[in-house]
């Protein structure tokens, strides 16, 4: 459990403050680059070129969670893998809504995103007040907006990997070769030193690139060092598609992170189901791993946290007054129109680090807790209004403090 900060209070508006002075997004601009000690997360602006829409485009900033990233930067994120990249901002087509998008990378120099894995709307009023929440730090981050009653959510958290179903975010290497870009079938990939030994002959890993691209693969090691008669450092792959470039990074999963939110049904950028992974095991008819938002022609990655529920209802509470807490399962589950050609999607990875499941009960969205072995949990929304989740039964938590235990 990570440690984060939170603020909360009322908003005029949704703007910036060009905007709006006490606009929504004036308000996560102050917070969310604030030190810990004086009560933000410490992130960091990165691309501040349309805050004031000086083209006539959408109001927007993008943060990221480390100082100085670069692309396929693999190791330089606050808890030591890759740096996430937050694009929010004011909804141009949408009167009253705050978008939040989430990236692999953003190029400062271009003003684009590329490996965009997650995008959620967050309602808010144009010219009146209403309540606003965010907590979060390093690791994961909650921003919400309530309207009279409604609780509005875009949340996303890093995960652990389970050891008994996927490999260690050591197994990691970047790829050398002057032009990969060609692909095919059996493919000699010469990765940097000492970083052949990562990887298993037989095993699953993920290959990507946004360099100036959004791509991922799928692919299975068929051959790794010296006793596979490669030099020390290579490996071959089983298949990819072309396009990849030099400093292209391959491991067993590099971006553990998963989202949630309030979802925009079938519109380009933004999630039409909720909870979503980076890229998941299935390739499409053009060789790439899906990746990005959710579309009803693309494949989902995604957390399913309704199978606890049988669970947690027998602790609702138990003849102690005791709930039972666990964490919801990061596994793939698939949707897909017949435009897709894909293979089965079957892995299962871990677990988030910081958002917990519990039985509703009489708690209100955003409001109540639960006090749980002498920590103070928040419940923020159900299961089935910010997860891919069946049962609006469950309550999701997150615990309710600055310093965490």
């Amino acid at each position: 459990m990570a440690v984060f900060q939170k603020e909360s209070g009322t908003a005029h508006g949704r703007g910036f403050s060009a905007e709006d002075a006490n606009g929504y997004l004036a308000k996560l601009d102050t917070w969310i680059v604030k030190a810990a000690g004086a009560g933000g997360p410490l992130w960091y602006v990165h691309d501040a070129t349309h805050e004031a829409s000086l083209d006539g485009n959408e109001y927007y900033v993008v943060y990221t969670d480390t100082d100085t990233p670069s692309v396929n930067d693999i190791d330089t994120g606050p808890s030591g893998g890759p740096p996430k990249y937050l694009q929010v901002g004011m909804d141009t087509i949408r009167a009253g809504y705050v978008f939040v998008k989430g990236y692999a990378w953003w190029d400062d120099s271009t003003q684009t995103g590329y490996g965009q894995w997650f995008g959620y709307e967050v309602q808010t009023y144009d010219d009146a007040d209403f309540e606003y929440n965010f907590r979060g730090g390093a690791e994961c981050m909650i921003l919400q907006t309530r309207r009279g009653s409604t609780w509005n959510t875009a949340m996303w958290d890093e995960w652990t990997g389970d050891a008994n179903f996927l490999e260690g975010t050591d197994k990691i290497g970047i790829v050398q070769d002057a032009d990969p870009s060609a692909g095919g079938n059996d493919f000699l990939l010469q990765l940097d030193t000492g970083e052949g030994t990562n990887f298993t002959t037989g095993k699953y890993y993920y290959l990507c690139d946004f360099n100036s691209v959004s791509k991922v693969n799928y692919v299975q090691c068929t051959g790794s060092g010296v006793g596979d008669g490669l030099l020390a450092d290579q490996i071959k792959v089983d298949n990819i598609a072309a396009g990849f470039q030099q400093n292209s990074i391959i491991g067993a999963y590099i971006h553990r992170w998963v989202s949630g939110g309030d979802q925009r049904a079938s519109t380009v950028d933004y999630n039409d189901e909720v909870g979503n992974i980076p890229y998941v095991s299935s390739k499409s008819s053009d060789g790439h791993t899906h990746t990005f938002p959710s579309q009803s022609t693309a494949i989902y990655g995604g957390s399913p946290w309704s199978y606890e529920s049988w669970y947690l209802s027998r602790m609702a509470p138990n003849d102690e007054g005791e709930y039972a807490v666990q964490r919801g399962g990061i596994c793939e589950y698939e949707r897909h129109n017949s435009a897709v050609t894909h293979v089965s999607m079957n892995r299962a990875y871990g677990t988030p680090k910081n958002s917990y499941l519990t039985q509703l009960g009489t708690m209100a969205a955003a409001q109540d807790g639960r006090v749980i072995s002498a920590k103070n949990w928040l419940y923020f929304r159900t299961g089935n209004a910010i997860t891919y989740s069946g049962s609006g039964s469950l309550a999701v938590l997150f615990l309710d403090t600055v310093a965490a235990a």
